[in-house]
């Protein structure tokens, strides 16, 4: 499978900010937060294993795993965003945020009212359209029902807020205007919200406008809003009605995360049910398409697939769209331009080319292409989640599979992605030559190729990503899509494991 690129221009400003997404913190061991939660007994646990705490005082859960990152560029200020969760909220997004301004640490609690369209375009990483409304609690000093039932702060109290997007490259991170551009697919927008707080709360809205243009696998899409509630006279020098001459302020780029609620297998267990809207049958759902490619894979003489789009923001109903390739081809080129949103899954066949091409078969597992698909649809902000973005596959061989995405980030920035994929398409001679050197590691020093016992080459395949840490996991899959286990490899050995 392969896709055509698109290509803007852009005007950049260096931005005032660092942001980053990150994984893996730990807030044990960071010792001024451990102190600041203490003293104001916001009471937190570990949920087994993981790092999913749970605030007693609060009745959330806060995932640590994966947070945004927000460091000014004179290293006076950063801030740590985490996902929230809850049982119930009547926020469409809630956010942690540790802030840490000249060494003192505040954590906030920030809630977005995004309707469903808005929630999509952020998730899209598209413009997000219209006035939002959200707001900031400091989690200092309130009680349990002030944080449920408080909804609104005086107005005098209250500052200015802003929404500002911006867009990272390789080169920096710049303020975002016009269009994001796709060359070489080095774009990451990122959302970034800001308050100056004046120690009783605040409220506000986003305002509309922005350009905001789907980035690599960046967090949301943009708007840029004027400030609201704010005392014009005084914006100058950061002082406003009711604060003081040194007032807080905090800045923060939203995140979402539903790695919470469900395990991978989980998340593909209950994709397959999910319904299809514009199937002729009324009962249509992933797992009929699915089928549908499973037994038309010996009978086919060229590529199919179907590229699903999300209808909601939770990603419960899709639209699908069908794509069949020249006869005798190994690829569907998928017009990137031509898909209005983000994708949530790819599927496609790797068919039996006996017929019109002699003694010619395609690989029983992904091709090194179609996780260069993938790449191409992370680094062109075409995936809608990476965390719930899944490709499927089917081949005349007999073989069914799903590859999924651990962290957008970690694949598209692998040392492997960007010594060969950034340049895949590149007619440069030194590229061409490079690309030839690793589709030659891939098919004979790791023996991934037709004419390979499959369950070695699947073996193969699944060492080859381990070894070059590409964050993708695969899992095989019994013909009806319906049982699935997860393969790994370590310490030299293939490790199966059933999904429950």
């Amino acid at each position: 499978m392969d896709v055509e690129s698109i290509s803007n221009t852009e005007h950049l400003i260096e931005a005032a900010y660092t942001v980053r997404k990150e994984k893996g913190f730990d807030v044990k061991h960071n010792s001024a937060v451990v102190d600041f939660l203490s003293k104001n007994n916001l009471n937190f646990k570990n949920h087994e294993a993981s790092k999913i705490l749970y605030f007693d005082d609060f009745d959330f859960f806060v995932d640590t795993n994966i947070y945004n990152y927000v460091v000014d560029n004179q290293g006076t200020y950063e801030s740590f965003t985490f996902p929230v969760k809850r049982f119930t909220s009547s926020f469409a997004l809630e956010n942690l945020v540790i802030s840490i301004n000249n060494n003192v640490t505040t954590i906030y609690l920030v809630r977005y009212d995004f309707d469903d369209a808005q929630m999509l375009q952020f998730k899209s990483g598209i413009e997000v359209l219209g006035d939002f409304h959200f707001e900031f609690i400091e989690l200092n000093g309130f009680t349990e029902a002030d944080l449920f039932n408080k909804v609104e702060f005086n107005e005098d109290t209250q500052c200015w807020e802003d929404v500002v997007t911006y867009h990272s490259n390789p080169y920096g991170t710049y303020v975002y205007e016009g269009y994001c551009p796709h060359e070489e697919g080095y774009c990451t927008v990122h959302t970034m919200v800001s308050q100056l707080y004046c120690h009783g709360g605040g409220s506000g809205n986003g305002g509309t406008g922005g350009t905001g243009d789907g980035g690599s696998g960046g967090s949301g899409g943009g708007s840029s809003g004027s400030d609201s509630g704010s005392d014009g006279d005084d914006l100058g020098d950061l002082g406003c009605k009711g604060c003081d001459d040194d007032p807080d302020f905090v800045i923060t780029e939203p995140i979402i995360d539903d790695s919470i609620s469900l395990s991978d297998c989980e998340q593909i267990k209950n994709t397959m049910s999910k319904s299809i809207a514009n199937h002729s049958s009324r009962t249509a759902d992933v797992n009929l398409l699915l089928n549908d490619l499973s037994n038309a894979v010996n009978a086919a003489t060229g590529e199919m697939s179907y590229v699903l789009t999300p209808l909601t923001t939770a990603e419960d109903s899709f639209q699908a769209n069908y794509t069949e390739g020249v006869a005798g081809e190994d690829e569907v080129i998928v017009q990137l331009n031509t898909i209005n949103t983000a994708i949530s899954i790819l599927m496609h066949i790797h068919y039996n080319t006996e017929t019109p091409a002699p003694g010619k078969k395609q690989l029983s597992v992904f091709s090194l292409n179609d996780i260069y698909t993938i790449y191409k649809f992370v680094m062109t902000g075409n995936i809608f989640s990476p965390n719930t973005f899944m490709s499927t596959l089917s081949t005349e061989h007999g073989t069914h599979y799903v590859l999924t995405i651990n962290d957008g980030d970690s694949f598209k920035n692998s040392e492997y992605a960007q010594k060969y994929f950034a340049h895949w398409e590149d007619t440069n001679p030194d590229f061409l030559m490079s690309n030839k050197k690793a589709v030659y590691e891939f098919t004979y020093t790791y023996g991934i190729s037709v004419d390979k016992p499959i369950a070695g080459v699947e073996e193969q395949f699944v060492k080859f990503l381990s070894n070059k840490e590409l964050a993708l996991t695969l899992y095989r899959s019994n013909s009806t899509f319906t049982e699935f286990t997860q393969l790994d490899y370590e310490d030299g050995n293939l490790i199966e494991t059933p999904c429950e």
